[in-house]
Formats: structure tokens, sequence, C-alpha cells
């Protein structure tokens, strides 16, 4: 839409675009990007098998953080104000408005604008032009309608430029612009979801912590020394092996493990005691191994999960 940085502007860059629409250039939370992708949202697209990966990132907030970045991009250019994806540039976000005693141009006082100004001159002209280039003219007859409606409407009550800029926020909002298929309308209300039946167990959550970077699990629960695997452990972690001072016991004479007792990292005697009252388990060995395979056969029999991913 022939973005132009204002006269005053010094170097173009957005802020909070991570906060606000979930992705940010040069701000990914770690090495894997925003989004897993083996994501598959609820629904339609997890029961066909298929894998959504950037619908990990799309939620209620940053789906309305994106609109209103769009909005106030078109509204008033690049700039913080009104949750746009540009930094400061007014004191007072009011100072845009042009009633305003202190009144700051947009024009001068963001970082950019749009400046895309319509060809055409008939209002059906206009929204045909806008929907070639912001949606590849995939709009329905019945959008069409409701965009040139809006247009009329939008010229009684302010000018031509604001219903450019109404009709330029609408079909943002609308899935066509957002993707590449055609959409087909057909009039028909979703069904509404049935209501689930309360369950009559008790309550119970699974906390789970999701934590930047790794954490050293044979830094945290090892065989305890009276394990024959202490051995092993201490073999292969050399001189970074826990000593056995520096083990909290545990016992583990109930699970399946090939030790009765382990030990926990002296540092974490919370983790213990919640070990010991039952509120704590521990997973170890975890993996995302399908079944077990070879170096030649694991990409014919691993095709579910990303078997060398750090997980």
């Amino acid at each position: 839409m022939e973005f132009e940085a204002a006269p005053l502007s010094r170097e173009i860059r957005t802020e909070r675009l991570l906060e606000g629409i979930g992705q940010e250039a040069h701000a990914t939370p770690d090495v894997f990007s925003f989004f897993s992708p083996e994501y598959a949202a609820n629904g339609q697209i997890m029961d066909a098998s298929l894998t959504s990966p950037e619908a990990q990132v799309m939620y209620a907030p940053t789906i309305i953080g994106f609109l209103n970045g769009i909005y106030s991009l078109i509204d008033i250019g690049l700039t913080r104000c009104y949750g746009g994806f540009g930094h400061l540039s007014v004191n007072n976000c009011g100072h845009y408005n042009p009633g305003h005693n202190a009144y700051k141009d947009p024009e001068i006082y963001s970082h950019g604008s749009l400046r895309y100004s319509a060809t055409a001159t008939s209002p059906g002209d206009i929204v045909d032009e806008l929907a070639i280039l912001l949606t590849g003219g995939r709009i329905s007859a019945n959008i069409r309608a409701s965009l040139l409606t809006a247009y009329a409407s939008e010229v009684d009550k302010s000018d031509n430029a604001g219903a450019l800029r109404l009709v330029q926020k609408l079909i943002a909002s609308f899935p066509e612009f957002h993707s590449t298929n055609i959409f087909h309308n057909t009039g028909d209300p979703r069904p509404e979801p049935a209501t689930p039946v309360p369950s009559t167990n008790p309550y119970k959550a699974v906390v789970f912590l999701n934590l930047n970077g790794g954490m050293d699990g044979f830094n945290m629960l090892v065989p305890h020394p009276s394990c024959d695997m202490f051995q092993k452990y201490q073999n292969a972690r050399g001189l970074i092996a826990l000593k056995e001072e520096h083990l909290l016991e545990i016992d583990a004479t109930t699970s399946q493990s090939v030790c009765s007792k382990f030990g926990v990292h002296h540092k974490l005697p919370s983790v213990r005691d919640q070990f010991n009252a039952k509120d704590l388990k521990f997973v170890a060995n975890m993996g995302i191994l399908q079944q077990p395979v070879t170096k030649e056969n694991w990409r014919q029999y691993h095709d579910k999960t990303a078997l060398f991913a750090h997980k």
C-alpha cells in the first residue's frame, strides 16, 4: 500500500510485535521459531490429522493485536498509538484527533504512512481495485456489496479519504486477506457446540512449566549410590557427576524403575518434599521414539514426531 517514511522520521523500526501479534523479527523465543511444526489446532484440523503451526500463536489477544496495529497504520501511520506497530511518535495519542488544541498531523508526526490513492473514481471500481491489491480479487459478491455500502456511508459522514481507509480496514478483517483460498459463503450459521456434561470427579490439574532453555536432567535426578546404575552414571558424567553427599534420597520402590532409590540435587529440597508428599512425580528418560529404529530405517518408521528435536 505504498508505505513512505515521514520526513522527520529516523530509521524505521517496529516495537512490541511479539506481545502484540505473537511474532517479531529477530525475537524468536528460542531456536525453534514461534511455533512447533507439529502443532495441530483442536477441532477439524486435528481430527483430519493435519497440522496448523501458525495457529499456535493465533488466539484472541494476538488477533485483536494484529487488527489494532493494521487499523492504526491505516488511520494515523506507523506509531505506537492505539495498538500500532511503531514506536512512540507523540507524547499524547489524543493529539492525533483533529479537534485537539495541540493537534499533530499524522502525515508529519508519525514514522510513515500508507500513500496509496485509488486510480479509480467510482465507488465500485475503487472497491474492486482494493480487492485486487489486498485479496487477489477473491472477495465474494456479498462482501463486495457490504464494502460498497460501507464506502457510501462513510463518504456521507466524512469524505472519500475516510471511506478509502474504512474499506482497507474492513478488507484486512476478512479471511480472504489472510489466506490464498477462495471462500464460499453458504449463509448458514455455525452450529453451537454442545454443552459439556460436568464431571463428578474431584478437580485435578497437571501444571506444565515450559522453561526457556534446557534443563540438565542428570543434574537434578540421579540414581542413588545403592543402585548399580550410580556407577554407570558416574562413568558417563565424569567430573560433573553429583556426589553422594550432594543427593537428597527419595524412595522409588513402588515404581518400575531399575533403581529402588534415587537422589535429588541437594539444592532442591522442595522437590524432594513434594515427591514424598505425593504432590510431584518424575517422568524420566522421556523421548519421542515411536518404535525402535536403525540408522537405515528411522525415516520410514518415524513420520509422526521430530526424532532429533530438542524435546
